[in-house]
């Protein structure tokens, strides 16, 4: 196991204990985010085919979503 996922299962099992949900979605450390942030873009901003940052954002945007929808009706 690398340091990064280590890190990541440690803080996982931390929250684990807290009434907080744990999403499933999980941000990667990308080259994507980084540029976008220089160049004032947002990763939706550049092309969708090979885009990685912008499917981990949809991906959590739709958690929480989801998450709002069930505890709002």
């Amino acid at each position: 196991m690398n340091k990064r996922a280590a890190i990541s299962a440690s803080v996982a099992e931390a929250l684990e204990g807290h009434s907080l949900p744990l999403l499933e979605t999980q941000l990667s450390q990308r080259v994507r985010f980084a540029e976008s942030a220089l160049d004032g873009r947002s990763v939706f901003d550049y092309p969708a085919g090979r885009n990685a940052a912008a499917d981990e954002i949809k991906s959590l945007k739709s958690e929480i979503l989801k998450l709002y929808e069930a505890s709002h009706g």
